[in-house]
């Protein structure tokens, strides 16, 4: 089976990492495995290329004028209809809008589309328009994922498309990377040498990422005596306003954030807990990486976060937009080590046995082949990784 992955990556961070660990899994299956890379004309090499490539993976760099018009929907026509494909998977806002706008001429291959997560966004504001048109755009693919079942609350999705939405958990391989080397960083590893206790989030520095709740979480915390340090991996706008927070509240030795970092989740068994502040989400690779190392976690109860936390009997709960609540719960297990360490080994067994790669990966086999068999029937499915053409 031939298979594109359509998506406009801004860098390595949830949805990137699913799309190339599903890839990566696909292609272990047998099948060749495409990763259709949209960026505005003239760019470079961006870093979900240079990984695809790392990975043994196709690219198919798409190249487009910046934003939705007719002629980004032509590029995206060609480019569709260049290869022969046996699916083309879109992925986020701008990959599953442009796959379910590109047309209906005839093809022979079937459109899946994963919602991996929305923001609460501002009436028509410039992403809350996007949000808007993907969900139009779904009306026009043969299979939608989403990675959580939030997507199916509070109307968010037009009544229509809801009964066709199959929820599909985020997977990532069992085996972690090598932890980063920090001996580079001096600060991170002066935090090392001295044993302080290391907070760590991951993610775009963005306003649903809550991270400014962390950061005053973390002044909350140095009123009870509590000395614990803050690693945000991440880059985005809303660097300038937590760095004046970060100031106001005198925490600019204890927050750190050095910025966007390929391999985030290397740096993960340096820290003592992971932090996930969110105020919304579907299902976050992060947190399944730091899962399967072990690490305690605290988190706000977003997307599908208390369903993979079995509803916080792997991990620590506390309400969204409340850094009182987030500082009781980062400092009940900063002062018990035994509970932060049974909740660990909890959330890595919940790990093992439910959200591998491998577990992903057959899921969504079965969804195209599904697909495919409403849309074509049985006559030419391109069964099994013998199917590759």
């Amino acid at each position: 089976m031939r298979i594109l992955h359509l998506i406009d990556s801004g860098g390595l961070y949830g949805a990137e990492r699913m799309l190339l660990e599903l890839g990566a899994a696909q292609r272990r299956a047998g099948h060749e495995v495409v990763v259709g890379s949209i960026g505005p004309i003239g760019s470079d090499e961006k870093p979900i290329e240079r990984a695809a490539r790392h990975a043994g993976l196709g690219i198919e760099p798409i190249r487009m004028a910046e934003g939705l018009n007719p002629a980004a929907l032509g590029v995206i026509r060609r480019a569709l209809t260049a290869q022969e494909f046996d699916v083309v998977h879109g992925h986020g806002y701008k990959g599953n809008t442009l796959l379910g706008l590109s047309g209906s001429w005839r093809t022979r291959f079937v459109k899946v589309a994963t919602l991996h997560g929305w923001t609460n966004l501002q009436r028509w504001s410039r992403l809350w328009v996007y949000e808007w048109l993907e969900k139009q755009s779904l009306r026009n693919v043969d299979a939608i994922a989403a990675v959580s079942p939030t997507f199916l609350e509070g109307g968010r999705l037009p009544r229509r498309l809801r009964t066709a939405v199959r929820v599909i958990a985020n997977g990532i391989a069992e085996r972690a990377d090598p932890a980063a080397a920090i001996d580079d960083d001096p600060r991170l590893l002066r935090w090392k040498q001295e044993a302080t206790p290391i907070l760590c989030a991951i993610g775009r520095l963005s306003p649903e990422k809550g991270f400014d709740d962390l950061i005053k979480a973390l002044a909350l915390l140095r009123k009870r005596g509590l000395t614990a340090r803050l690693l945000i991996l991440g880059e985005g706008g809303e660097r300038p306003g937590l760095e004046a927070a970060a100031r106001q509240a005198g925490l600019t030795d204890a927050v750190y954030m050095p910025g966007y970092r390929e391999n985030a989740a290397a740096y993960l068994p340096h820290c003592s807990l992971f932090v996930l502040s969110s105020l919304t989400e579907g299902l976050p690779i992060t947190l399944l990486e730091a899962m399967r190392i072990g690490l305690p976690v605290v988190s706000t109860p977003v997307g599908a976060v208390p369903t993979v936390l079995s509803q916080g009997r792997a991990g620590r709960l506390v309400p969204p937009r409340d850094p009182q609540g987030l500082a009781d719960g980062l400092a009940e297990l900063l002062a018990s080590p035994v509970l932060a360490a049974r909740l660990g080994a909890a959330a890595q067994q919940r790990f093992q046995c439910e959200y591998t790669v491998d577990a992903m990966q057959l899921r969504y086999a079965e969804l195209y082949d599904a697909a495919w068999q409403r849309r074509f029937g049985t006559d030419g499915y391109p069964v099994g990784p013998q199917a590759s053409r």
